[in-house]
């Protein structure tokens, strides 16, 4: 099975394009089932992804991996994505044993991924959702972009209410 194919098998809290979108920021391995006995099952086709379950994996820990296939997925800057997680962050974590983000840290680069995987799903696409994050924005405070917003959650709410407002037509 293909990776595109496991991608459109997955489902998130009732839309399965969101789940879709965010395998594709943050890569299929962080939805990994683990097995009885705790071994990671290793060809477990995830058809559901709950809010909870979400909120284990940061929880428990985002692989650095996740945080650097989502700085790539996003085209952002190391600069910009060192306002997230500094890079000697993701570099000390990378030569550690564990090689897992902190639930702090986890709960930021998810933040990033829901947002971005939310864009793609209201314009249709990671090319024009990208487009949009990376642009000042007039619903934005001081002409700032959807992306720099995302650095507080209140940032990353805002963003989002005004997603919702495009997606349903309304003016934003």
């Amino acid at each position: 099975m293909t990776v595109a194919e496991k991608v459109s098998t997955v489902r998130h809290a009732g839309t399965g394009q969101h789940a879709k979108w965010l395998i594709y920021y943050l890569g299929e391995n962080i939805f990994q089932r683990q097995a009885r006995g705790g071994r990671k099952a290793s060809r477990a086709i995830v058809t559901t992804v709950s809010g909870t379950e979400l909120a284990g994996i940061v929880e428990a820990g985002l692989p650095v991996s996740a945080a650097e296939f989502l700085r790539q997925r996003t085209h952002m800057s190391v600069k910009r994505f060192g306002q997230f997680i500094p890079r000697s962050t993701l570099e000390s974590k990378r030569k550690s044993a564990e090689q897992t983000l902190s639930a702090e840290q986890s709960d930021r680069i998810m933040r990033i991924a829901e947002i971005y995987a939310r864009a793609a799903e209201v314009f249709g696409d990671s090319d024009r959702a990208e487009r949009w994050m990376k642009r000042t924005n007039p619903q934005m405070p001081d002409g700032r972009t959807p992306e720099e917003m995302l650095l507080t959650s209140y940032g990353a709410r805002h963003v989002d209410d005004v997603l919702t407002r495009l997606e349903h037509g309304i003016p934003a």
